[in-house]
């Protein structure tokens, strides 16, 4: 593979294993109940954005941007591993800076990649008739990013673990700063990258779509890819189990929410 540095690309990814380890979180799992008050307890966001940000500055040091803007920046220009040389425009994701739902897909696709905006062709109209039949929500009342910043090429795709290793760390951070009130995860390596310390090694999709998980107190559903419903559900079983999730979330954010206007304050829509 042209431009690669196979040993400073392991290399660089022990330099990262430390700090990564040390964003592990501290939640639980269980099989969803939405009759149940418990998940309203603990799905409410009782500290504010900034609360978050101070905590995870702590953690990663003066090396950690003091807002959006300048994390958005920081991934614009990422050049931490061999995918800078491949790819036309890093991701960093595009809506609301105080979102409802946080969907996050796996990565990037050729148009994503043309663009610079996430989950764009066929799956995105996927996504966009959720959000405003499903959900009954607005663009502008969500956030939509990928695990992974930059297309992997074809022959690279062996080694997208190290790829989802080194460039999480992002994912996570975005989620501390955005705090959404949903997150959905989008796609198998999606949920057991941001679920890993919840869930056993061989744990997949296919068993826990649609099952509530937590991280650090903001409540988690995930469900298939979006791109599976498009390459891979001939009998449009996957496509019937997406929606069906997306019910699920909906549900859970009329609780969480009381089916009005997001408590977090005002909007600031970015995109890009």
């Amino acid at each position: 593979m042209s431009n690669f540095d196979f040993k400073t690309h392991l290399s660089d990814l022990k330099k990262y294993s430390d700090s990564l380890a040390a964003n592990k979180s501290k939640s639980f799992i269980f099989s969803p109940s939405l009759k149940n008050d418990f998940i309203r307890q603990n799905s409410k966001i009782t500290e504010p954005v900034a609360a978050y940000n101070q905590n995870i500055e702590k953690e990663y040091g003066s090396t950690f941007p003091d807002n959006l803007n300048q994390l958005k920046n920081e991934i614009l220009n990422c050049e931490i591993c061999p995918l800078k040389n491949t790819r036309k425009n890093a991701i960093f994701g595009t809506g609301s800076f105080s979102p409802k739902i946080l969907f996050i897909s796996k990565s990037p696709k050729p148009d994503d990649d043309s663009s610079g905006v996430p989950l764009r062709g066929e799956a995105g109209l996927i996504l966009e008739k959720i959000i405003k039949n499903v959900l009954m929500l607005e663009p502008e009342d969500v956030f939509i990013t990928n695990l992974l910043r930059c297309i992997i090429p074809e022959n690279a795709e062996g080694l997208t673990k190290s790829y989802i290793d080194k460039c999480k760390h992002y994912t996570l951070r975005l989620i501390e700063f955005l705090n959404p009130a949903i997150i959905c995860l989008l796609g198998n390596e999606t949920f057991k990258t941001v679920l890993s310390d919840q869930i056993k090694k061989n744990d997949g999709i296919a068993d826990f779509h649609g099952k509530i998980f937590y991280y650090k107190q903001i409540p988690v559903i995930a469900t298939f890819s979006l791109y599976a419903l498009i390459k891979n559900d001939p009998g449009k079983e996957k496509r019937r189990i997406v929606f069906e999730d997306m019910k699920k979330i909906k549900e859970l954010s009329e609780k969480i929410l009381g089916g009005g206007d997001s408590c977090y304050g005002e909007k600031t829509k970015i995109k890009g």
